[in-house]
Order: structure tokens, then sequence, then C-alpha cells
């Protein structure tokens, strides 16, 4: 091309980029998208403007026609990264989820390694992710993408420790790219999720390439599953139990098959049925009956598979709220040997998350005492016994780092029992994401610092005083508010 001919496009291109931040910040979202889009067609690199482009649609209503761009230009690209990885994301946002799966094992296949920007490390680590799951996705509005599956720790770490990361999605491609890391104390398995069997395996065959100490071992991981949790539990205590489920594979998931397995199974109504590889209360349901799930409409879970979960109710009245019933959750977290209480939730619906829970408790404060015992003495807080019977279960599980979702059983005939719900490395550390100094945050932390410790001593690696991360900070003004 003559100098002068790259030149003149240079600015082209500048002029695009200006006028399409002067039609957003305008608010003339379909001009602004439209564009954009010819600003991509010329060529210019996708990565810094597909954010703008993506919320632009977003904005105009034109999500569906910027998909179906984004695919056809990603297919003209392939060695685009970006472009593959946006156009994956937006697809998983718009619940096409086979077509964002494809294109997030090209972006893996194409870019696998992301190595570490830190300096002088003194622990350097090697998390394996993957993105061609079944929720991965790019929000337009939060201007992020979204990895369900994929624990946080190895992303508030100190930063005395370089983490380097290694897509798993093609085997192949992270092998290759294996082979020329740099050095590495330790593999961090950050695929946390039980349903992602296939990204587990191949996180498994690289773990035994690579002859590492490994962090949350894909394999044992794999054993936290929820059909396998009543398994587990068998033999072990005659106080921990775990609700029957039973899972049907994407080609048997159609609403037949779920009546069908319901009744060979011999389970009740009501019946929680949830997607595998879902976090977070997304695609579950509970129904109350055979002509709930008919009415339904539509095999839901049909290409995704499907757990069928005993609904065992939990529920407790109390009486300074008289005629309320209550759902409990509580949570601990078991790190290298020890099980710290991370939080106690109650809410007025089955589905017991914090945005569920915080009302009911401005309505009820006395739930917030019930909190504060559990955390500060959970073995005087549950019956005698059942805490140290739950940190003996956790144990025989071989993870290094994983949390427990549970509460105490109310039916006549499991009383004094505790229930567990869920076992996995998902759920999130929140050591920044809550006010700093306050009860639960401080529980957060000393999980987060029992964490750094475990992978020194894992690593063979001394540890030294940790910079942890920092909660959030409010101004008086800010609490007023």
């Amino acid at each position: 091309m003559h100098p002068l001919q790259s030149d003149a496009n240079r600015k082209i291109d500048a002029a695009l980029v200006r006028a399409v931040q002067i039609l957003h910040k305008n608010r003339c979202f379909v001009d602004a998208f439209y564009l954009g889009r010819i600003q991509l067609e010329r060529g210019s690199q996708s990565g810094g403007e597909l954010p703008g482009f993506i919320r632009n649609a977003h904005e105009a209503g034109l999500l569906s026609e910027c998909a179906e761009f984004l695919v056809a230009l990603a297919n003209e690209r392939p060695d685009d990264v970006d472009l593959l990885n946006y156009t994956a994301g937006l697809l998983g946002e718009m619940g096409q989820r086979r077509q964002s799966r494809d294109f997030a094992r090209m972006a893996a296949a194409r870019k696998p390694f992301f190595p570490s920007s830190a300096k002088n490390a003194k622990l350097r680590v090697l998390a394996l992710q993957c993105i061609a799951t079944a929720d991965y996705r790019y929000s337009p509005l939060a201007g992020r993408f979204f990895l369900p599956g994929i624990t946080s720790l190895h992303t508030i770490l100190d930063p005395g420790i370089a983490v380097h990361r290694l897509l798993v999605d093609d085997l192949p491609a992270a092998l290759k790219a294996a082979k020329n890391l740099p050095k590495c104390d330790i593999v961090f398995n950050a695929i946390s999720d039980p349903d992602y069997e296939d990204s587990l395996q191949n996180a498994a065959t690289l773990c035994d390439a690579l002859e590492l100490p490994v962090f949350n071992h894909p394999h044992r991981v794999r054993g936290t599953n929820r059909t396998s949790l009543p398994t587990a539990l068998q033999g072990k205590s005659d106080t921990l139990m775990a609700a029957k489920s039973v899972y049907l594979p994407p080609d048997r998931a159609k609403n037949s098959d779920i009546l069908l397995a319901i009744e060979n199974s011999h389970l009740e109504f009501p019946v929680i049925l949830r997607a595998p590889g879902f976090q977070g209360g997304h695609q579950m349901a509970l129904v109350g009956g055979y002509g709930e799930i008919e009415e339904r409409g539509g095999d839901l879970y049909r290409g995704n598979g499907v757990y069928i979960l005993e609904f065992v109710d939990v529920s407790f009245q109390d009486s300074r709220a008289a005629g309320h019933l209550f759902y409990p959750k509580y949570r601990a977290f078991f790190v290298d040997g020890q099980l710290f209480p991370i939080h106690f939730f109650a809410s007025d619906q089955y589905e017991v998350h914090k945005k569920t829970s915080d009302p009911v408790r401005v309505r009820h404060p006395w739930l917030s005492d019930m909190e504060t015992d559990f955390l500060q003495a959970p073995d005087r807080h549950l019956p005698k016994g059942l805490w140290d019977e739950l940190k003996a279960a956790m144990s025989s599980f071989g993870m290094d780092y994983f949390g427990v979702d549970f509460a105490a059983a109310t039916r006549p005939k499991d009383c004094g029992k505790l229930v567990l719900f869920e076992c996995n490395a998902v759920m999130a550390n929140r050591i920044a994401l809550l006010p700093e100094g306050s009860l639960m945050q401080r529980q957060w932390r000393e999980v987060t610092l029992a964490a750094h410790v475990a992978l020194c001593k894992k690593s063979g690696v001394a540890a030294w005083p940790f910079a942890l991360k920092k909660g959030l900070i409010f101004s008086p003004e800010d609490c007023a508010q």
C-alpha cells in the first residue's frame, strides 16, 4: 500500500472512531451501531471497538442483527481472537449456547496461554481455565465477560504471586502451549464446576503432562457433583444427608424423560429441576407436580441435560415472626483441613440468595443475630457434634479449597441431621465485595489467608506477610444515603 493511501486510511479510521463516540454521547444509538459496523468492516482492530459496538446494538435494540454480523465477520477472520471471544460471549448472552461454545473453542485454540505481567514473583501459579462452557457470556450493560464455573480465588491473590492462565478447551493447543511455559511452581485448577466434565478431563490430562503440584485437582472436583454427594456421604456420617438426585444427559432430557425418571426413581413432588453448568439459580425451577412440567411447554432442558433433585424441606418458624415461614441456607468454606463459617441467609422463598435474604433480614433483624451466632461459634450454634461431622466429611473429598451450603433438617424423620445442598469451589470469594471489617468480610479474609498459606505449602515455597484484598470502604455520607 502506498504511504499516502495508508495515511488516508488511518485518518478515515480515526474520523469514524470520533463520529461513533459523538453519536453514542448524543444517544443516537442506531446511527452509532451502523457506523461502527462500517468501521469493523474496514478491518480496524476489533478488540478496542467491540465493547462500544455491542453496547450501541443493545441500546438500539439491534442485538440479533449485531450477533449475525459478528458471526459472519468472525467466520471471515478466524484468527482474530478478540472478535471470536466477543462473538462467543454475545451468543452466550443471547442463549445461543452451542454456537457460543464453538466460537469460544476457536478462540482458545488460537490463543490458549496468557502470561502474567507480574515482576519478581515469589510464587508462580499456572491457572487452568475454560471458556467453551454452558454459560460463558458477555454482558453489554456490564461491559464484561462472565465465567461461571470458574473460581474467583486466583484473581484476588497477593501481588507477589504471578498467575499465568492456560485455557484447556482445545487440548492439542493447550498441550502445545504447555511445552513452552515460563517456570511455574504449582498448577491451580480454577475449573470448579463438576459438571464441566470435558474441561476437567482436559485439565487432568494437562496436570499429568506438567508434573507439578496441583491445587484442587480436576479429578477431585469431578467428585463434588450433585449425584455423587449422597453416595460420598454414605458410611461417613449418620447425621449428614444430601438430597437424592437423578441426572439426565442432554439427549434424554425431554419433558417425557423427566416425568419417567421421577416415577422410576420414586421421587415425590415437589422436585427441583436444574440444568448442569449454571450457577446462581439460573435454569432452575421448583415444580409441584406432573402437570406443571407439561404446562411449562417445550423441552427446556433438552440439549443441556437436567438434574432432578429431591426437595428437602428445611423451612422453620420462629415465635418472633408468628405465621412466617423461613428457608435457611448456611455456607462454610473448607481450606486445607480447616472449616470456616461464612454466612447464614434466610429467605421467604425456597431459592435462597443474598438478594432474597436481605429484604427478609430488614423486616426481621433478629436473623442477623442468628448469623452472628453462627459465625462466632458454629459448633455451638448447630446441634452438638454436627460442625465436627461436617468438617470430617469435607476432608474426605480430597479438595484443597471449596465451599458447602447446608441447613438443619426440619422434617420429623430427619431431625438432628444436616442437609447438604451442594459442595463446590465455584462459590465466589467475597473478600473485596463486602464492607471492610464487617463480620462476614473478616470470615472471607480468614479463608483467603488460609488459601494463600495452602498454595505456598503445596508448592514448597515459604510463605510471607501477604497483602490481601481490602473490602469496600464507605464514607459517612455513603452510609447516610
